[in-house]
């Protein structure tokens, strides 16, 4: 496993974030063509990429209000659970009711404990289902509307 990198100390180009979270998830791609496939995936129709430290941010819109995630980190531990709470935050903000992600860390999960356990947004909460191969398919209720501003 490759060292995570502090976002507090040191700000990492997106192309170190991207080839240290493949290194860390067993990506069977090499570095310079996982970042060729994220380039090609921020090409897509309704796409969207946020930053928040050292953990990228990717949004699939689905629908109006909906959207499909995944997190690309290479920040430590409490810098990602802080950065994952901005991120719900930045959704609820941006308008999308519901967010997605499948995943099969189970230790990402401690992000959403956080969140709910801290949310920026009343009502916000999420729900985890395992999937078929053994992952965790989680969906986010990113607040109650009336708390948009």
């Amino acid at each position: 496993m490759v060292e995570m990198v502090d976002s507090q100390q040191e700000e990492l180009s997106v192309e170190d974030i991207i080839s240290i979270a493949g290194m860390n998830t067993d990506a069977e791609a090499e570095p310079e063509r996982l970042i060729k496939m994220i380039n090609a995936e921020l090409q897509m129709p309704d796409t969207l990429f946020l930053r928040e430290g050292n953990t990228l941010f990717i949004i699939h819109k689905a629908k109006p209000g909906v959207g499909y995630f995944r997190a690309l980190n290479a920040d430590t531990a409490r810098n990602f659970l802080q950065n994952g709470r901005t991120f719900m935050l930045a959704c609820h903000k941006m308008g999308f009711d519901t967010m997605a992600t499948t995943f099969t860390d189970p230790t990402v999960l401690s992000v959403f404990r956080y969140v709910s356990q801290n949310p920026p947004v009343e009502g916000m909460g999420y729900q985890v289902q395992r999937t078929e191969d053994g992952g965790f398919y989680v969906t986010v209720n990113t607040g109650r509307r009336e708390s948009r501003q």
